[in-house]
Order: structure tokens, then sequence, then C-alpha cells
């Protein structure tokens, strides 16, 4: 799922796997809130009695806690090339996907992936213009 995190960030493999440990750990937070919340047999149209800016509040807290996590292990420079890779995470796993099948003389250079990423985010950045044209 990290395609290529060491080499982007330029991580020894000490600090890659305690970045992944970080990583997989919120993950699993994240996997348990979401089940632990996730109603039994949940009735048509229930209102919850939760005051939803709580919510909200404690997803940003949330989210403020795993971004200090990281920091804390990278450090800010690597914290914030962190968080550039990390939104590219669904390109990356596109071009991935798109490379391993190509055969082995065929398959893109580093150069190559971040064009087809450029190019792909592109493509969704007009996809949701268009959608957004279309509901105004």
């Amino acid at each position: 799922m990290h395609s290529e995190l060491a080499q982007v960030l330029g991580l020894d493999a000490e600090l890659e796997s305690k970045l992944i440990d970080v990583l997989s750990d919120q993950q699993m937070a994240h996997l348990g809130r979401f089940y632990s919340e996730w109603p039994e047999s949940p009735a048509p149209h229930s209102v919850t009695s939760r005051d939803p800016m709580e919510e909200v509040r404690q997803l940003a807290d949330q989210e403020t806690r795993s971004k200090q996590q990281i920091r804390d292990v990278l450090g800010e420079e690597r914290s914030e090339r962190y968080l550039s890779y990390a939104d590219t995470l669904g390109e990356r796993c596109t071009v991935d996907y798109f490379n391993a099948h190509l055969n082995e003389e065929d398959r893109l250079t580093a150069d190559q992936k971040e064009l087809l990423m450029k190019l792909l985010r592109a493509q969704q950045d007009a996809d949701m213009a268009r959608r957004r044209a279309g509901v105004r």
C-alpha cells in the first residue's frame, strides 16, 4: 500500500519500519473505531443521540494526533513530504497496478510514473469539476 515510501521520503530501513508501525497502529485504531460504532441492527431512519459537532471535533483531534505521531517519527520536513506522498496514494496504487501488468522491458521509469500520476490527478480533478458543474 505504501509503494516506494522509503525512496520518496529518503528513509533508511529502521526509520521506514518505525513509520510503517505507526501507520499500521493508526489504521488498526481507525478500523477499531469504525467497527465499534457500527450498529448490530440499525433501525431505519434512526437518529443517533451523539452530537454531530462533537464527532467532528473528535475526528479533527484524532487527525491532529495522527499527524503528530508521524511528525515525531519523521521530523518536520519529512512529515511534510509524507503528507504530499499520502495525497498521491490513490494514483500510486493505480500506477503500480498498471506497471505490474506490463512486460519487464516495458516497465515504467520513475519519471514516467510521476508523469502518469500527474495525469491521473488532472483527470480526477477534471472529472470532479464536470460533476460540480452539472450539479449547479
